[in-house]
């Protein structure tokens, strides 16, 4: 799936691939098939809408890096019952801070979680895949916590409620 953004009239990402697959993996549009704006800079692509009365974790994206990034693709994957969500975050600049709210460990009784980022700097350099899988600390509790803080070329993903498998 090819990404491309235009701001006052001028392309600022084009054609950038944000997801790809292969006969093994799901189409895209059956992953995400419910695409809903939470916010002027964020865009929610899951399988379902987000049941609000249901309980959620939180993830803090913070831009730390001192440039803009035209967009940020962050993935958080639990076992059940909506296993995929992205966000799309557009146009996040410096020293910006988006929650999100994602469907809950604790809702599904889910025994570990994945979240991941890709993006793009502000004078082209790619914001390379990076991931990490978490298993809760003891009983997992709602709403739970994780960081993704991108620097100076680089994304570090973090948690205070659960560990990173290593």
């Amino acid at each position: 799936m090819f990404l491309t953004l235009e701001k006052n009239g001028h392309a600022i990402v084009s054609d950038s691939i944000i997801y790809t697959g292969d006969d093994m993996d799901a189409r895209f549009g059956n992953m995400a098939s419910e695409a809903d704006w939470i916010n002027n800079k964020a865009l929610r692509l899951a399988y379902r809408k987000i049941n609000t009365e249901q309980p959620y974790d939180w993830i803090e994206f913070h831009n730390s890096s001192g440039q803009t990034l035209p967009y940020v693709l962050i993935h958080w994957t639990v076992p059940n019952p909506n296993p995929n969500e992205r966000f799309l975050l557009i146009d996040v600049q410096p020293d910006e801070k988006v929650r999100l709210q994602v469907t809950s460990h604790a809702r599904g009784r889910a025994d570990r979680s994945w979240v991941s980022c890709l993006g793009r700097f502000e004078d082209g350099k790619e914001l390379g895949l990076v991931g990490k899988d978490f298993n809760p600390v003891g009983t997992p509790k709602s709403p739970s916590k994780f960081f993704v803080t991108v620097k100076a070329g680089e994304a570090l993903i973090e948690s205070q409620d659960y560990q990173p498998i290593k």
